[in-house]
């Protein structure tokens, strides 16, 4: 049978076809980009053959957090270091001592002043530091006081925590109720029996404003006689012959004390003073009149706080 024309062209085309088929495979597939180095692999091949890999999840805050507390702990061993390097105390310039009356020879009427900053952040424990003539070599340690004193009972000792803006006084002499103490709304009751320098704030509440029972509201001779009562004063009176009715006689002896004081106010919010009573309890005098220079250093032995006179 013979071939047409279009199947000839058609057996030709395909021939050259399977010649440079034959060419490409036998040389080589040729570099489009021969010039210019090898070929790149397409970015999404790198994709299909790389492995999927899951990195740990990084708590963040808690590593800045760990961080920030060594650098504290480090800050704070360093301060620590400086501060016995230098042999300054770290409450240096938060407690100051004052001369106050240091020239009595008399050792119930010597006395120094220690006050707190007011802007101390929290109490300062100064039970146990040491004052220090640097003239005579004298020395007196600071000793517990009694936060809340009980006027005939036994008093408890605690370390004296000053808080900030508070005063203490430091008596050289003994106490005359037998521990130091921290000044109250009634402690004026002291005085009565007691001498005291500095005196005690005499800030007793008046007696005929107490929260008085009805019977003796009632009684308006026994409310006269409260009106005119001094401060800060159990009654020294026979009442005998007052003319007051037995009801105000009883409650005026039992009554108007420092104990029932003291039940009365201890809940109050300004029933504590800002000052301390402290005796160190000497016999001798310990500071000279002149040319003085006394130190306060705390339990470390670091200094304080020094004056000089």
């Amino acid at each position: 049978m013979k071939r047409g024309a279009g199947g000839s062209d058609i057996l030709i085309l395909i021939g050259v076809m399977l010649f440079l088929m034959i060419v490409w495979f036998g040389n080589g597939r040729p570099s489009a980009t021969k010039a210019s180095g090898p070929i790149q692999q397409p970015a999404t091949k790198a994709l299909t053959t790389t492995k999927s890999t899951t990195l740990p999840k990084i708590d963040s805050t808690a590593t800045i957090s760990t961080d920030l507390n060594k650098a504290a702990a480090q800050a704070q061993k360093l301060k620590q270091t400086i501060i016995e390097t230098s042999g300054n105390s770290p409450f240096k310039n938060e407690i100051v001592i004052e001369p106050a009356n240091p020239y009595s020879e008399k050792t119930q009427y010597e006395y120094l002043r220690l006050r707190s900053a007011e802007t101390n952040h929290g109490a300062i424990d100064i039970s146990g530091w040491t004052l220090t003539s640097t003239v005579s070599g004298k020395t007196a340690h600071i000793p517990q006081g009694t936060y809340l004193p009980n006027f005939f009972d036994q008093n408890y000792k605690g370390d004296i925590n000053l808080g900030p803006g508070e005063t203490v006084y430091i008596v050289t002499g003994t106490s005359p109720i037998g521990t130091s103490f921290k000044i109250n709304m009634c402690t004026g009751f002291f005085e009565q029996y007691n001498s005291f320098s500095p005196a005690l704030p005499q800030q007793c509440p008046r007696p005929s404003l107490e929260k008085l029972p009805r019977d003796i509201l009632a009684d308006t001779a026994c409310t006269d006689y409260l009106d005119n009562f001094p401060y800060c004063r159990m009654n020294t009176d026979s009442l005998s012959d007052s003319g007051l009715s037995l009801n105000c006689r009883e409650y005026i002896l039992n009554h108007i004390n420092y104990n029932e004081c003291v039940t009365l106010h201890q809940k109050d919010t300004n029933f504590y003073s800002k000052q301390w009573r402290v005796y160190l309890g000497q016999t001798n005098e310990l500071w000279k009149t002149g040319r003085e220079h006394i130190t306060l250093t705390d339990k470390n032995g670091l200094l304080v706080s020094e004056i000089s006179y």
